[in-house]
């Protein structure tokens, strides 16, 4: 993937807004548009209070669209007091936003056409609460607008369709802007934007986005949702969002489509990602980490990170349908409902092409595949999946392929199914080139490759044990011509790995029933412990492990023979590039930050952005009542920072930063398990610092030290050297409150909550607001 230097950018506007220590007073609800009509002929005009943007549009939707004019931000926006802003949904605050730009029909609209450039500045505590359309800062922008260096922080936007944080509906520019901290509720809806038919670049969203929920009694309901943007047209590069997109509705027949970035696709995303889980329901049609349906649109070096529950769900994408995802991959865990297809990257994928993507996360549905779903038409090349895979129909990589083509792929995840297959659980399409080698077992037609087949399968093998009641075999479970008379079915194949079943059914070393052809393919027959000659010729270890064997197979483009891989056995050469390490395909976004200077004692801190988050990369070390240093000796603050009671370490960090809640720990533990290890603690640890060589590698630039702990405001001190201890913002209960802990003999980063643990002193690391 590229390198995101546009997403750098975007997340350091809020240190940039700190920095330039502007903040207006909240809005009083009036409205200046004297700044426009006092200088009409101007190009350019610079807003620096709340009433005269809530002027601007009250210009825009008067008809007025500045077309060829700027609008530039030269302070922060505040529009109500956001002290209490995520119970704004509860409890409405004095003031309530109009959208700048709208849309009533097409002979009634007044979109906003011109130039805003918000200069790195933050509009905050938008509040909107109706069932309009064309919803957010922005209503509607039109084709000639551009939208860029703005933020939107600590929102309340609620609508009916193309609702927002920034834009409700944008065929305009958007760049380097964000929506952080916001809540977006409504049908079409986006984090960022609602509908975009425009251009998106370089932007992220943070906030939770919902469907709302309507037609309590009944009746037909749809809608998008998206993290970023609810319904896309136009092109998306260089963008993520981090926040939960939820599609559960409870009433109505529905068409909703959900996606942890983008809810319905039409166009291009390039260099994206999610990290939000997303969740449809019963109601919710289909549901993807990154994109809910894709409809010939293109996907490009994209990837997702949250756990997917829905309908017809996908670690990537809900449904692909006739779309081209390239250069991608998953890695949430995902749950299909019943009668519905689940997918570790895709769900359901029509006639759509996937090339050189992967999934690693666990998967679980009617139908279920470590890679996709179902299959219909489409085609997968140069592909793999290594997440374990459960369902009635599953398979390693595929859970049911209704034609089209399988190429260059392979499964490594272990498969449970009632018909299952370590690469495709029921096959009706042309498998080439492709391997399994996760452990199998089920009921009925159980395959070490595919469960059942009625496709062509050729130059493949499998290397796994199987077991199975009936239709059991180390390559496929039951094979049939299908319509294919003339066919041979099972070409230059072969299988080595234990197969069990029932006694009595149809078990082969091969094969387990077969009606139709095979031809020169062979399975370990002292490996399976079968050895049957009808199904697939058996042949011995020694034997199978000799290129002379496996007669008029292609060793010069297709097969190779080496003692040193595959154990022994046969391997493809396209396999040769390949490896099982899963690792992020993507730079990592870490920047160092601009040093940080406390006003209060005018101590320095190194700061490091890591994702969106900006953090201290130092230990607090300020002086508060209730502080003290390891074992009162003033070295030790100097090496590890102060440690500090729960109370206290809640108001230590200076202004403009803030002790990190648990949800923002797990951001930074989620982003640095860089190889889905779970040892996010070794990435994070300082180089040096550790006891018995337990330092970590500080790939993020976090270098966390072991400053031990102290016990309930007595003179004991424990663990500098061996464990480090934070402080969360989260309390769990009167006596206790959330913490974060490192050890120098793990490579874990452990959360825990310390009951009547309050008065134990820790150490603070701030993050940014």
């Amino acid at each position: 993937m590229k390198n995101r230097n546009g997403i750098l950018k975007a997340a350091m506007f809020a240190a940039l807004c700190l920095a330039q220590g502007v903040w207006a007073q909240v809005w009083n609800g009036t409205i200046d548009s004297e700044w426009y009509w006092d200088n009409t002929s101007q190009a350019e005009f610079t807003i620096t209070k709340a009433e005269q943007l809530a002027g601007l549009a009250q210009l825009v939707n008067g008809g007025n669209n500045f077309s060829g004019k700027t609008i530039k931000l030269g302070a922060n926006i505040v529009l109500n007091d956001t002290a209490n802003w995520p119970k704004w949904n509860e409890t409405k605050p004095t003031n309530t936003w109009t959208p700048i730009g709208s849309y009533t029909d097409e002979n009634n609209n007044r979109p906003f056409s011109g130039i805003f450039d918000g200069g790195g500045y933050v509009v905050s505590g938008v509040y909107i609460n109706n069932s309009n359309d064309y919803q957010g800062l922005f209503g509607y922008a039109g084709s000639s607008a551009t939208i860029k260096n703005l933020g939107v922080t600590a929102s309340y936007v609620e609508g009916n369709n193309y609702v927002s944080g920034l834009v409700g509906f944008n065929y305009g520019t958007i760049t380097d802007c964000y929506a952080r901290t916001g809540n977006v509720n409504g049908n079409t809806v986006g984090g960022l934007v609602g509908y975009n038919g425009g251009t998106i670049t370089n932007c992220y969203a943070t906030g939770d986005v919902y469907k709302k929920d309507v037609n309590k009694d009944g009746g037909y309901d749809n809608g998008n949702i998206g993290g970023l943007v609810g319904y896309n047209k136009g092109t998306i590069t260089n963008c993520y969002a981090t926040g939960d997109v939820d599609g559960s509705v409870t009433h109505g027949l529905v068409g909703i489509t959900v996606g942890g970035l983008v809810g319905f696709n039409y166009g291009t995303i390039t260099d994206c990602y999610a990290t939000g889980n997303v969740k449809g329901s019963a109601y919710s049609n289909t549901v993807g980490s990154l994109v809910g349906y894709n409809k010939g649109g293109t996907i490009t070096d994209c990837y997702a990170m949250g756990n997917v529950s829905g309908n017809t769900a996908g670690g990537l994408v809900g449904t692909n349908e006739g779309g081209t995802i390239t250069n991608c991959y998953a890695m949430g865990y995902v749950k299909g409902n019943s009668d519905y297809s689940a997918g570790g990257l895709i769900g359901t994928n029509e006639g759509g092409a996937i090339t050189n993507c992967y999934a690693t996360g666990n998967v679980n549905g009617s139908t279920a595949g470590g890679l996709v779903g179902t299959n219909e038409g489409g085609t997968i090349t140069d592909c793999y999946a290594a997440g374990n895979v459960s369902g009635s129909t599953a398979g390693g990589l595929m859970g049911r392929s209704k034609g089209g083509t399988i190429k260059d792929c392979y499964a490594i995840g272990n498969v449970n199914g009632n018909a299952a297959g370590g690469l495709v659980g029921s096959n009706g399409g042309t498998i080439t080139n492709c391997y399994a080698t996760g452990n199998v077992q089920g009921k009925e037609d159980i395959g070490g490759l595919v469960g059942s087949n009625t496709g062509i399968i050729t130059d493949c093998y499998a290397i796994a044990d199987v077991q199975g009641n009936n239709n059991v075999g180390g390559l496929v479970g039951e094979n049939n011509k299908g319509d294919r008379d003339s066919s041979e079915t099972i070409t230059n194949c072969y299988s080595a790995g234990k197969v069990s079943g029932t006694t009595g059914n149809t078990i082969g070393g091969l094969m387990g029933k077969n009606e139709g052809t095979i031809k020169n393919s062979y399975y370990d027959r002292q490996a399976s412990g079968q050895s049957d000659i009808v199904r697939g010729e058996p042949k011995s270890t020694a034997q199978m492990k000799q290129q002379e064997t496996f007669a008029n197979w292609d060793f010069d483009k297709i097969w190779r023979v080496n003692a040193d891989k595959n154990n022994g056995y046969p391997h493809l050469q396209f396999s040769e590039s390949k490896t099982d390490t899963v690792k992020y395909k993507y730079p990592r976004n870490v920047q160092e930050g601009k040093v940080l200077t406390d006003k209060r004692d005018s101590k320095k801190y190194k700061t490091v952005i890591i994702g969106m988050q900006t953090w201290m990369a130092e230990n607090l070390n300020y002086s508060a009542k209730g502080s003290k240093c390891y074992d009162n000796k003033p070295a030790n603050c100097k090496e590890y920072g102060m440690l500090y009671n729960w109370v206290t370490a809640l108001k230590a960090c200076p202004v403009g930063w803030h002790l990190p809640t648990n949800a923002e720990w797990e951001e930074l533990y989620r982003y640095a398990d860089l190889y889905a290890d779970n040892e996010a603690g070794k990435y994070l640890k300082a180089k040096s610092g550790w006891n018995s060589n337990g330092s970590g590698t500080d790939e993020f630039g976090f270098s966390a030290l072991p400053g031990g702990i102290g016990d309930k405001g007595s003179s004991g001190f424990f663990n500098v050297g061996n464990r480090g201890y934070w402080w969360s913002a989260s309390e769990r209960s009167s006596s206790s409150a959330y913490g974060r802990e490192m050890h120098y003999n793990s490579g874990i980063a452990y959360w825990n909550n310390y009951d009547d643990g309050k008065s134990l002193l820790f150490s603070v690391r701030c993050v940014q607001d």
